[in-house]
């Protein structure tokens, strides 16, 4: 799909409705247990860097 397929809501077969030329991937929800808890494991250094850095933030 490119940029103005996108801005025109996707691609239209020859009656008007719009359909998505990419797939599913079911895949990805296998990761959904590993990433969870990873997320939460890693949050307090997160905290740490947000607080440690949150002047550099807005620095641009």
């Amino acid at each position: 799909m490119n940029v103005l397929e996108d801005a025109k809501g996707g691609p239209v077969t020859t009656d008007g409705r719009h359909f998505t030329t990419e797939r599913n991937h079911p895949e990805m929800y296998l990761l959904l247990p590993v990433a969870v808890p990873l997320d939460i494991a890693t949050s307090p250094f997160q905290l740490f860097y947000m607080l440690t850095f949150k002047d550099c933030r807005n620095a641009y």
